[in-house]
């Protein structure tokens, strides 16, 4: 339909290609950011945690908001970071 008209045409074509090239970059940033979120959450709770289910929420959680800048000061103080090899 727009394809017909000569000055709708090329900014149809134009958006459809930025499209695509913003779901390649969508795509490049979940991983990195997934990547960064895990390495994250293992250095931050090294003795291990028990599974839960909505571990996957708090890593997506984790990674969007410490992009943006945004720390969760109660993990950054040192609330749950202990050496690995101090007496308790």
């Amino acid at each position: 339909m727009f394809f017909v008209n000569s000055y709708l045409g090329p900014k149809v074509i134009m958006i459809k290609q930025m499209g695509c090239d913003m779901m390649k970059f969508l795509y490049i940033f979940l991983v990195v950011m997934i990547a960064y979120s895990i390495s994250v959450e293992v250095l931050l709770h090294r003795d291990g945690r028990t599974f839960y289910w909505n571990v996957f929420w708090d890593l997506f959680q984790r990674g969007i908001w410490e992009i943006f800048g945004q720390h969760d000061d109660e993990t950054m103080k040192g609330k749950y970071l202990r050496p690995k090899y101090t007496p308790v």
